[in-house]
Protein backbone atom coordinates (compact mmCIF):
# COMPACT_ATOMS: atom_id res chain seq x y z
CA UNK A 1 0.00 0.00 0.00
CA UNK A 2 1.69 3.20 -0.91
CA UNK A 3 2.14 6.43 1.30
CA UNK A 4 -0.39 8.39 0.35
CA UNK A 5 -3.55 5.53 0.47
CA UNK A 6 -2.17 4.92 4.13
CA UNK A 7 -2.53 8.77 4.93
CA UNK A 8 -6.03 9.09 3.68
CA UNK A 9 -7.21 6.20 5.60
CA UNK A 10 -5.85 7.34 8.70
CA UNK A 11 -7.51 10.39 8.27
CA UNK A 12 -4.19 12.46 8.06
CA UNK A 13 -5.71 15.20 5.42
CA UNK A 14 -3.22 17.83 5.99
CA UNK A 15 -0.36 15.44 5.42
CA UNK A 16 -2.63 13.38 3.10
CA UNK A 17 -3.42 16.17 0.90
CA UNK A 18 -0.02 17.74 0.02
CA UNK A 19 1.03 13.93 -0.42
CA UNK A 20 -2.32 13.09 -2.83
CA UNK A 21 -1.72 16.20 -5.00
CA UNK A 22 1.94 15.50 -5.42
CA UNK A 23 1.50 12.13 -6.55
CA UNK A 24 -1.47 13.16 -8.78
CA UNK A 25 0.59 15.59 -10.22
CA UNK A 26 2.85 12.73 -11.30
CA UNK A 27 0.28 11.06 -12.91
CA UNK A 28 -0.96 8.11 -10.18
CA UNK A 29 -4.40 7.13 -11.21
CA UNK A 30 -5.26 6.44 -7.74
CA UNK A 31 -4.14 9.57 -5.92
CA UNK A 32 -6.70 11.46 -8.01
CA UNK A 33 -9.13 9.08 -7.72
CA UNK A 34 -8.65 9.54 -3.69
CA UNK A 35 -8.93 13.32 -4.42
CA UNK A 36 -11.73 12.98 -6.44
CA UNK A 37 -13.47 11.50 -3.27
CA UNK A 38 -11.94 14.26 -1.06
CA UNK A 39 -13.23 16.98 -3.29
CA UNK A 40 -16.66 14.89 -3.24
CA UNK A 41 -17.47 14.48 0.51
CA UNK A 42 -15.54 17.31 2.00
CA UNK A 43 -12.80 15.35 3.83
CA UNK A 44 -10.29 17.68 4.80
CA UNK A 45 -10.94 20.66 2.01
CA UNK A 46 -14.12 21.97 0.84
CA UNK A 47 -16.50 20.14 -1.00
CA UNK A 48 -15.70 21.34 -5.02
CA UNK A 49 -17.54 19.74 -7.78
CA UNK A 50 -15.63 21.07 -10.16
CA UNK A 51 -12.11 19.69 -8.60
CA UNK A 52 -14.20 16.27 -7.82
CA UNK A 53 -15.07 16.25 -11.99
CA UNK A 54 -11.56 17.22 -12.94
CA UNK A 55 -9.59 14.75 -10.52
CA UNK A 56 -12.12 11.80 -11.56
CA UNK A 57 -11.69 12.73 -15.35
CA UNK A 58 -7.93 12.85 -14.71
CA UNK A 59 -7.64 9.26 -13.38
CA UNK A 60 -10.07 8.07 -16.02
CA UNK A 61 -8.12 9.11 -18.71
CA UNK A 62 -5.10 7.38 -17.07
CA UNK A 63 -7.91 3.77 -17.24
CA UNK A 64 -8.41 3.46 -13.72
CA UNK A 65 -11.80 1.76 -13.72
CA UNK A 66 -13.35 3.69 -10.23
CA UNK A 67 -12.10 6.92 -12.01
CA UNK A 68 -14.21 5.95 -15.43
CA UNK A 69 -16.99 5.07 -13.23
CA UNK A 70 -16.52 8.05 -11.28
CA UNK A 71 -16.44 10.59 -14.18
CA UNK A 72 -19.21 9.00 -16.01
CA UNK A 73 -21.40 9.04 -12.98
CA UNK A 74 -21.13 12.89 -12.19
CA UNK A 75 -21.85 13.68 -15.71
CA UNK A 76 -25.05 12.21 -14.99
CA UNK A 77 -25.54 13.72 -12.39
Amino acid sequence: MSVYIIVYVIANYPIGLLDLLESADLGHNKAQYNLALMYKDGEGVEKDYNKTFEFSKRSAEGKYYRGVFNTIRNLLL
